[in-house]
């Protein structure tokens, strides 16, 4: 019996001959002497023929493997004749575009997402009504979490196409002022299917570490595992929000497998005194992770991080600590900082007019730019803080707000005002991009 990596390189050579680029020659390479035959003219290829084909020669030995492997495959694109002697396509296609749709089924066959930071009492129907917004739901069903043992349940969300599921891990999520954390996760009871991904498609390979730590650790930083990492291999980037449970580094090089066996032999790693667990992601669930990036860079830009994404993740951390430690951060309730901001500059400005203050004043209050993050001189409106001021503490450390152009600090000149000619006081005359490491150094100092 074949194995599943065999059968699906079988399958991907099945597909490349009778794909419709290469159709016409693989007719050519059929004996002459079945041309004549009636069989020919309705699309069936001898079985016997194909195995002795020269690519395929290398991967089958009898022609019953072939059969094996269009079984194996769910595609509806080949059809096998009741004698089993023949085979032909059931349709004309593109080799590349049917690799491409087998690689996305196998990733929406395989995984689901996982949700953690929904109350208690939130139930599995709420959970499907919530994530039906990003595309059609199979199932959701309810279980301990994964990855993130603070929370006693969390929810296995299954979709009914690729795009949704893509979507859902994209996305921030709030529901009803609880930030909520997805991450894609394999399904426990999933079909088996085909391993196309790494066999056909060009994404970086080999370059995701993931990491999990076995026990909270408030003091474990970006920074910290960055270091830890280099002193490996070149570290392109790390996503890790501080109080968080998983992490990913992402290599320069195609080396996370080596870097994996490497700490296995040397004892593990440790940061900060933490002890991290590693393993590399692979086939599907690498391009899943290089997907979801993907998408998401279009979604924000160019840059590399945004205030919104950092202050949705802060809020998630100080959320998931409280309910480990059963405090009062368990309740704390998160607000979207662009309206709140936004609203508080306008209230600025009201107050400002309407009291008589001086020009100067009622500038610093709300400078108009819609960062809401006010002056020194105390114009600071408290709706910018939450219960535990996570939110008003990153806006005032960080200073940033999240643009078309990317995060800069707040106070920048906004464009209307440029446009006019206008001069702005103090910080707001200038713009100055905030670079990677001054927002992971300030988050990290809150």
């Amino acid at each position: 019996m074949a194995t599943p990596a065999a059968k699906t390189s079988v399958f991907l050579q099945l597909v490349k001959y009778f794909g419709s680029s290469d159709y016409k020659g693989t007719l050519a390479n059929v004996p002459k002497s079945f041309f004549a035959a009636p069989l020919l003219a309705e699309g069936w290829i001898p079985l016997k023929d194909l195995a002795g084909f020269k690519k395929m020669q290398a991967l089958v030995k009898s022609p019953a493997e072939i059969i094996e492997a269009i079984a194996y495959v769910p595609s509806g694109l080949f059809e096998v004749s009741p004698d089993s002697q023949y085979v032909r396509r059931t349709r004309e296609f593109d080799a590349a575009a049917v690799c491409a749709d087998l690689a996305n089924y196998a990733m929406l066959a395989g995984f689901a997402v996982e949700a953690v930071g929904f109350d208690d009492g939130v139930s599995a129907i709420e959970v499907q009504s919530y994530f039906g917004r990003f595309g059609p739901i199979e199932r959701v069903t309810a279980a301990a979490s994964s990855w993130d043992p603070r929370f006693s349940t969390a929810f296995s969300v299954e979709f009914g196409n690729l795009e949704g599921m893509v979507s859902a891990l994209v996305a921030d999520h709030v529901y009803e002022d609880c930030p909520i954390q997805v991450r894609a996760t394999s399904k426990a009871d999933g079909p088996a299917v085909p391993t196309i991904t790494a066999t056909t498609l060009a994404f970086p390979k080999n370059r995701i570490l993931e990491f999990r730590l076995a026990a909270e650790n408030d003091t474990l930083t970006k920074a910290a595992v960055q270091a830890a990492f280099e002193a490996l291999a070149g570290v392109k980037t790390v996503e890790y929000t501080k109080g968080g449970m998983l992490g990913h580094v992402q290599f320069k090089k195609a080396v996370a497998r080596e870097i994996v066996g490497v700490i296995g032999r040397s004892g593990g790693v440790r940061v900060h005194g933490e002890l991290l667990a590693v393993r590399a992601l692979e086939g599907d669930e690498e391009r899943l992770y290089w997907t979801v990036a993907t998408e998401k860079q279009k979604l924000l830009g160019p840059t590399k991080i945004s205030e919104v994404d950092l202050m949705h993740a802060a809020r998630f951390a100080k959320m998931a600590a409280g309910k480990r430690r059963g405090g009062a951060a368990a309740a704390v309730r998160y607000h979207q900082p662009h309206g709140n901001a936004r609203a508080a500059g306008q209230r600025g400005k009201s107050a400002g007019r309407g009291k008589g203050k001086d020009k100067a004043k009622a500038r610093g209050g709300a400078s108009g730019d819609g960062s809401g993050a006010g002056s020194s001189s105390g114009a600071h409106d408290a709706d910018d803080d939450d219960t535990d001021g996570v939110d008003g503490a990153v806006r005032r450390v960080l200073g940033a707000q999240r643009g078309q152009g990317g995060v800069r600090k707040a106070g920048s000149a906004s464009g209307a005002a440029r446009g006019s000619g206008r001069r702005r006081t103090g910080a707001s005359s200038r713009t100055t991009a905030v670079s990677m490491d001054d927002l992971l150094a300030s988050f990290n100092s809150i």
